[in-house]
């Protein structure tokens, strides 16, 4: 319970401070990123403050993610201690991966991707973009440990057996945190050790050569009369001023160029991720460019269409003001004959029915007597008839 909770409290302590040592980076996706590593290696995150804790001035106040990465040598895993830094800059910049070995292993001399110092070169942090990850970095990183392990043991000084170089001792695997753990491997992996290479055709692990120790041959010691006085114990070799100053000066240049270097490769990370960013929204202020382009030419085609629209509407509002007021019948043409002729059939129509109105009209008010009215009505309705009838006939052959 007291390791729970003293990691739950490491885990706020460097979620707390992200908004301040990292203001210009997307906080969400460093905390994303972070537990996406997490849950596959056992990197663990801590803010570093302190110089006595790491000593590049640069990585200081910095999320470090300290802890292991698996690799597979000779059919065997082990793991590989290493430390990634997040710079304040970052996702915009390449994080630094370092590896970091305890005191009983040393970095292998002339690797391929990891210096003498500890530092990591693989393609993946040169070629850093936005879609780039810490968990595609470790991968990156296991891939190019594969090739070649980066950490040794130590040898001893004195010469190992066949057994000690093929099998290393099993006292050592229970206090190793580098020795790695899967629930699929039960039995004890080994590793790579440093040692003279002893039946080399019996083995190919890497190992670095050592001198053996030489048999001297043995030393008759002279009568005690004639023992000779002992020498003179040798005298320090003192430096001179001008060599003292020089390695001083070789000294304070080696970390100006470390310095540079450190800060270079960030600015390099820098101005390759702006310009992609530039890149891409050049691309894409082309496209819009584009767009409004196609679009105000079609704004314009419809502004001549409208242009000429209301010119034709002036006109045609001029030739109205001296023009004398049309009748209904002007106003109504006819398209053809036959709607011509329905016009007149609907009018005579129209015309009967008025006139039937009013001889109803006449006979209510006794103006003319029933015989008069009866007959007048007989006739136009009989006409009217033949009119309706008509018309059905011309509304039939139009459809």
């Amino acid at each position: 319970m007291g390791a729970l909770a003293e990691s739950s409290r490491m885990s706020v302590q460097w979620e707390s401070a992200l908004g301040s040592f990292y203001p210009h980076s997307d906080t969400s996706r460093i905390v994303e990123e972070i537990r996406k590593v997490q849950h596959k290696h056992t990197l663990k995150p801590s803010l570093v403050r302190d110089a006595n804790t790491w000593p590049i001035p640069e990585h200081l106040n910095c999320i470090h993610l300290v802890g292991v990465v698996p690799f597979k040598f000779k059919s065997s895993t082990f793991n590989a201690p290493v430390r990634i830094i997040l710079p304040k800059n970052f996702p915009r910049v390449a994080p630094e991966a370092f590896v970091v070995p305890p005191d009983d292993m040393i970095i292998a001399v002339n690797h391929q991707h990891v210096d003498l110092q500890g530092r990591c070169y693989v393609a993946y942090l040169s070629s850093w973009s936005g879609n780039s990850s810490i968990l595609g970095l470790c991968e990156a990183l296991t891939a190019a440990f594969n090739n070649a392990p980066p950490v040794f043991k130590r040898s001893s000084s004195t010469q190992p057996s066949a057994a000690q170089v093929t099998q290393p001792a099993q006292s050592r695997d229970t206090q190793n945190p580098y020795k790695s753990q899967f629930p699929h491997q039960m039995h004890q992996l080994p590793q790579p050790v440093i040692a003279v290479p002893v039946k080399q055709a019996q083995t190919n692990l890497p190992t670095l050569s050592t001198q053996p120790a030489t048999s001297l041959p043995p030393i008759i010691a002279p009568p005690p009369q004639s023992r000779p006085s002992p020498p003179p114990s040798p005298q320090p070799i003192r430096k001179s001023e001008k060599e003292i100053q020089v390695e001083k000066l070789t000294q304070k240049t080696t970390e100006h160029l470390n310095g540079w270097r450190n800060a270079s490769s960030t600015s390099e990370h820098e101005l390759a991720y702006s310009l992609d960013q530039l890149q891409r929204r050049a691309n894409s202020t082309s496209q819009v460019v584009a767009n409004l382009s196609t679009i105000r030419n079609e704004l314009m085609k419809a502004l001549e269409a409208l242009e000429d629209y209301e010119q034709r509407v002036l006109e045609q509002q001029a030739l109205l003001e001296y023009q004398k007021p049309l009748t209904i019948d002007e106003q109504v043409e006819p398209v053809d004959v036959r709607t011509r002729q329905l016009l007149d059939l609907v009018s005579e129509d129209k015309s009967i029915s008025d006139a039937m109105f009013w001889l109803n009209k006449a006979l209510e008010a006794e103006k003319i007597d029933f015989e008069t009215w009866f007959k007048s009505t007989r006739s136009l309705g009989k006409e009217q008839y033949l009119l309706r009838a008509l018309i059905v006939k011309i509304v039939e052959k139009s459809l």
